[in-house]
């Protein structure tokens, strides 16, 4: 095939305006590429914004862990942003790491959060009844019985209960969240918190507290169960201070303390019946 000649000089010269704007030169082809690459800069850049956005949006877990605890046994944990866990005996808790918050889920037991402050990541622990938000503190927490029990050691911390209501907790201070069968329940008064965490130290401390009561504190510490055969005693107030270690010894002295007979069978249970 042959190509026809080229036109000469002087007829393209009188199309030279119109070619321009169809044949670009090298500068504006130059010029062209460059507004492209900053374009497609600009665009990635505004993707890895978007994507970055969404990642915060959605704040999904970078760090899981489980910790438990058998009946009896109690351990410290150090976690990875510094902060301080102390389990209490029969514990299950999940942690959840995350861009924006370090949350843990008590399922059941206790235990104390010692928090390492870091204003980029709330630190939040969620219970069946309750939510509880630090700002900046040492703070105890139980879950036991469908009954959530915060106390405050150092700091404050924000209860958020099942029917939308905050209470913020000071130093010293405790209550309880409950969630009933009904309308879920107020969050209690604020009560001492110094019973709440002797256990750390060891110690069991009772401060008026109902025979029924410390049945079920007592039955948290050993595998064998332990009951009341008559539910009338279950509100007899006992005061006192006893070491966790000798919890077999506290039952045998519970005949010198309320009006009860200690039964115990063979297979290692135990049935507090009322004196005669």
């Amino acid at each position: 095939m042959t190509l026809p000649p080229p036109p000469p000089d002087d007829e393209l010269a009188r199309h030279a305006d119109a070619l321009r704007g169809l044949l670009p030169t090298p500068a504006q082809i130059y010029r062209r590429a460059d507004r492209r690459r900053h374009a497609r800069r600009a665009g990635g850049l505004l993707a890895a914004c978007v994507a970055m956005a969404l990642l915060l949006w959605i704040d999904p877990a970078v760090q899981t862990m489980h910790f438990a605890t058998a009946i009896g046994e109690r351990k410290n944990v150090s976690l990875p942003d510094g902060s301080q866990l102390v389990l209490n005996t029969g514990t299950r808790l999940d942690m959840a790491y995350s861009l924006r918050a370090r949350r843990f889920t008590l399922h059941e037991g206790e235990a104390v959060f010692t928090v390492s402050h870091s204003p980029l990541r709330r630190f939040v622990v969620h219970t069946p009844q309750a939510q509880i938000e630090d700002i900046g503190t040492v703070f105890n927490v139980r879950s036991i019985a469908q009954k959530t029990r915060v106390s405050v050691v150092q700091g404050a911390v924000l209860v958020h209960g099942p029917a939308g209501d905050t209470r913020e907790l000071q130093v010293g201070e405790a209550l309880a969240v409950t969630r009933s069968a009904g309308p879920p329940q107020a969050l209690g008064m604020p009560m001492s918190a110094t019973a709440d965490t002797a256990w750390r130290e060891g110690k069991l401390v009772l401060d008026r507290m109902p025979l029924g009561e410390l049945v079920d504190e007592i039955q948290r510490y050993r595998t064998a169960a332990i009951q009341l055969d008559d539910a009338r005693l279950r509100e007899i107030p006992l005061s006192g201070q006893f070491d966790i270690a000798r919890i077999e010894g506290l039952i045998d002295l519970l005949p010198r303390l309320a009006p009860v007979r200690v039964q115990r069978r063979t297979d290692g249970s135990v049935v507090l019946e009322p004196a005669k």
